[in-house]
């Protein structure tokens, strides 16, 4: 156990690639599950030619298959920034066994071996707390929107008042493209907040 925490430990920039290769080998085994033997026995109705002919055209599907999947799961990982999570709870993994780097053995002495092992609860805390931290980085962003909102707010409401006085139609088609403008970035916005 003490290698595979050592093994773990200060390769952030590999683990993402580890994670990648990891669902590269899985995809691979599901998709290879099917032996040439299994396949061909499902067209017995075909000649030997024309079953290799068949067996060539799955191996081609499948290869395709696994190449759509890992670029997939790659664009998802991107997407959700599991590379830089990664990064970020290595960090305060490092962070916390520099500060339990020594620990007493039996015998009372200090032994730079025995490193700490992360349990379940530990990882939990450091989600938790990387979750904490994205809130509040959410909750920074609260007011700012809510100030864009208000003067969108005011905007809609002056260009409404402009549309209601001006008697010309071409100004009011003008003025009213302008309020459908502002409602949709006040809608934007509106969507931005509540999808935090």
């Amino acid at each position: 156990m003490e290698k595979l925490q050592q093994d773990n430990v200060g390769c952030s920039p590999h683990r993402y690639a580890q994670l990648q290769q990891a669902f590269a080998l899985a995809i691979h085994g599901v998709l290879t599950s099917t032996t040439r033997q299994d396949f061909l026995s499902c067209f017995p109705q075909f000649i030997a030619g024309e079953q290799e002919k068949l067996y060539a055209i799955f191996t081609r599907v499948v290869a395709k298959i696994h190449q759509d999947a890992v670029t997939e799961f790659n664009l998802q990982c991107d997407a959700a920034e599991v590379k830089d999570a990664l990064s970020e709870m290595e960090q305060l993994i490092q962070q916390q066994l520099q500060h339990a780097d020594y620990h007493h053995d039996s015998s009372g002495f200090k032994s730079s071996r025995s490193r700490v092992l992360f349990t379940g609860k530990a990882v939990q805390d450091l989600v938790m707390q990387l979750k904490r931290e994205e809130v509040e980085k959410l909750k920074a962003l609260v007011p700012h929107e809510e100030e864009k909102n208000v003067q969108l707010s005011l905007q809609l409401e002056a260009y409404q008042k402009q549309a209601v006085a001006a008697q010309d139609p071409a100004a009011v088609a003008a003025i009213f493209a302008k309020v459908r403008e502002a409602r949709a970035k006040l809608e934007i916005s509106a969507s931005a907040i509540h999808g935090l």
